[in-house]
Formats: C-alpha cells, structure tokens, sequence
C-alpha cells in the first residue's frame, strides 16, 4: 500500500513536471516568434 502511494506520488510529480517544463518551452517560443522579446521581457527560470 505504502510503495503504491509513492509510486502514484513520484508519476504524478513526473507529469507536472513534464507539462511545465512544456509550458515554459511554449511561453519562449511564443515570446521569441511575437518580436523576439520586443514586446514582453525575458523571465529566466534557474
């Protein structure tokens, strides 16, 4: 029961950290195709 709940943690953390590795990957690449950062400034994520 206890590995069940770790194993449904550890995917769940995985498929958030999938879509937002993938909604930063969106926001750049719609940033850079509206002006090449002309218009919205850069948010550098470490």
């Amino acid at each position: 029961m206890k590995t069940w709940r770790i194993i449904g943690l550890c995917s769940m953390a995985l498929v958030i950290l999938v879509l937002f590795t993938s909604m930063c990957v969106i926001l750049q690449e719609g940033v850079a195709a509206r002006g090449a950062g002309g218009t919205l400034p850069h948010v550098v994520h470490p």
